[in-house]
């Protein structure tokens, strides 16, 4: 009897290294897909975030464009506008006149007392 129970003793003992040969064998495949899933997934993470880069790129391209064009055409309206202004060399005989006349003006009513000097 005590060789029966021995040998169901050893079954149970090489039962029970099967089991745990097999459950660590099941975890390493569980660990294997869990590391090949993380990786699918950073990868796929790495690629949404190229995409938006890229959009972000394209956008601010966009923007850039415009703003050149806009100031292109703001820079087009004062040139426009300084080639719309008379020519003009410098002070002609009547702005002559016109500062002797204001000085004279100013000196007299200096002299007179009716401007008080700052």
């Amino acid at each position: 009897m005590a060789t029966t129970e021995a040998r169901d003793a050893g079954c149970e003992v090489e039962v029970a290294v099967a089991r745990v040969l097999r459950a660590e064998h099941d975890a390493r495949v569980a660990i294997d897909a869990a590391r090949a899933e993380a990786a699918h997934l950073a990868e796929a993470a790495r690629g949404r975030a190229r995409a938006i880069a890229e959009r972000a790129r394209i956008c601010i391209l966009r923007g850039q464009a415009a703003v050149e064009q806009r100031l292109q055409a703001e820079l087009a309206e004062v040139d426009a506008a300084v080639r719309a202004l008379p020519a003009h060399d410098g002070p002609d005989a009547t702005d002559r006149a016109r500062l002797e006349a204001a000085v004279r003006t100013l000196a007299a009513a200096l002299a007179d007392g009716g401007v008080e000097p700052r």
